[in-house]
């Protein structure tokens, strides 16, 4: 039996490579993006109100209506809600914003550094640094998560990330893979097919992330997250092979190559 299993595995490695490896990566963004959820909720947690909406107490304890006590204690309570969504807005998109700055150069340069020296530096190597770089990043989150870091790390680790060119440059990796290792006739059914696979994995996924948070918490899901990062980088370590990366030949280029070297042969004669 588990022969039998490892042998399937082995089989849907080879012939759907490309298919497993885009699933596994449209799960973990998927639950890479539940990071705004974190930092949001973090925030809401960690407010505390610098203000006091009542300042004078001895008039409510003083008063023997318990109806009026109910009623405003209702009313600060709805104030201070209020007050800390705002709070924990404001300080969630400053922290997306200067993220998005601290990562923005550097994905920019080195997005077009890595698809400059793609074909120097190969294909699989170029995939795998990106992947690395995903869990460079989530490694720093799960520290800044236990360790309670200042908000700078946040910075720290996006710009470390978007030096191993990010999601871009691996999606690009990926789609060149596809296009030279399936024929030109069927590369439009190619996407669509796979476009199909990864957009139904991405539903799947968005929709476990809303219950597993709800009853299990963010750190096992970016466990989770970093576990599934580093299975793809050894699958495409070991089963990626340099036959998967050659380009193919259609057979219609083949066909019209040979006419035209034929025609030139009997113009020659």
């Amino acid at each position: 039996m588990r022969f039998l299993f490892c042998f399937s595995l082995h089989r849907l490695f080879h012939s759907h490579l490309i298919e497993v490896i885009l699933c596994l990566q449209t799960i973990y963004y998927c639950l890479a993006a539940s990071i705004g959820q974190y930092i949001y909720s973090y925030y809401l947690t960690s407010y505390s109100s610098r203000t006091d909406l009542y300042p004078y107490p001895s008039l409510l304890s003083n008063t023997n209506s318990t109806i009026i006590q109910h009623e405003l204690g209702q009313c600060k309570d709805q104030s201070t809600s209020a007050s800390a969504q705002q709070w924990a807005q404001k300080k969630s998109s400053n922290l997306f914003f200067y993220q998005t700055v601290a990562s923005s150069v550097p994905t920019i340069v080195m997005t077009y550094i890595l698809g400059l020296y793609t074909h120097q530096l190969g294909r699989k190597f170029v995939l795998i640094l990106t992947m690395f770089g995903n869990v460079l990043q989530y490694s720093i989150w799960l520290f800044i998560i236990y360790y309670e870091l200042p908000d700078y790390w946040w910075h720290i680790a996006a710009f470390l990330s978007s030096l191993a060119g990010g999601g871009n440059v691996s999606s690009f990796i990926l789609n060149l893979i596809i296009t030279d290792s399936t024929e030109k006739s069927e590369r439009t059914s190619k996407f669509l097919y796979i476009g199909a696979i990864c957009t139904a994995v991405g539903a799947i996924a968005s929709l476990l992330v809303g219950f597993w948070i709800e009853y299990r918490g963010f750190l096992d899901l970016y466990w989770t997250a970093l576990f599934i990062q580093l299975l793809t980088i050894i699958i495409v370590y070991h089963y990626m092979k340099p036959q998967l990366l050659l380009p193919v030949v259609s057979i219609n280029s083949h066909d019209y190559s040979h006419n035209t070297n034929s025609s030139i042969t009997k113009m020659c004669i």
